[in-house]
């Protein structure tokens, strides 16, 4: 069995110095939140820590939580009035108040689309997601294509049905991966030449624009894509 060091988004978007930190979890999201929670209590550092769980038999680390003075707990089966208000939370955009999110799905688009819908740019709130969302039924049908490699010249087809990843990887190429769902960005190559579709939800709209490509995951609009893993 192959095992490896916890993989953590979080890293390339670290805790940066800030005058204040808002961090939501929902559920298991906890787990990453709890160690920026405590990195900030040994740094002095001034955070908000919103944790939310269907209840509080359900939440881990709520009993060490309960009575700490920057951590808010909110139970779907508790007091109605301390349900996450996110948007009374969130507040006004502050540059120097980064936001952080992690849990379910559905946890963090309702955080991430409140975010955005009061001003924050759409890549601001750093995130780290568990599972891909489901793919958008009114979405492009994926379509076939060929991947090249700058570093040997070799050519792959890659076919409707498959992601660039596995093609690469049935053919010998060494393509680090983790989760192949486009959430984690271990497999992330630079695309030299042609026109990526990106469907991931790892890099940001500056990383895709500067030709980050996650080929687990995203597929090609034009019918040939150059890669420089």
């Amino acid at each position: 069995m192959r095992i490896s060091a916890p993989r953590n988004r979080f890293p390339s978007r670290p805790l940066a110095p800030a005058r204040r930190h808002l961090l939501f979890t929902g559920g298991i999201g906890i787990t990453p939140l709890l160690a920026m929670a405590r990195h900030l209590d040994a740094e002095g550092g001034d955070y908000t820590l919103h944790y939310c769980a269907r209840s509080r038999t359900d939440a881990a680390f709520a009993s060490g939580l309960a009575d700490h003075p920057r951590v808010v707990l909110h139970f779907d089966d508790g007091d109605p009035g301390r349900l996450l208000d996110a948007q009374q939370t969130l507040g006004a955009p502050d540059p120097d108040t980064p936001v952080y999110v992690c849990g379910p799905g559905g946890f963090m688009d309702h955080v991430l689309n409140t975010a955005e819908a009061m001003g924050r740019p759409p890549a601001a709130p750093r995130k780290e997601r568990f599972t891909a969302d489901a793919p958008d039924p009114g979405g492009p049908e994926p379509g076939s294509f060929t991947v090249g490699l700058a570093s040997t010249g070799a050519e792959y087809h890659v076919p409707a049905d498959r992601s660039a990843l596995d093609v690469l990887l049935d053919n010998g190429v060494d393509a680090p991966s983790s989760c192949r769902q486009g959430i984690c960005g271990e497999c992330v190559v630079r695309v030299l030449a042609g026109d990526p579709e990106h469907r991931d939800d790892v890099l940001t709209p500056d990383e895709q624009a500067d030709g980050l490509f996650a080929p687990c995951a995203s597929r090609a609009r034009s019918q040939f894509l150059e890669l420089d893993p």
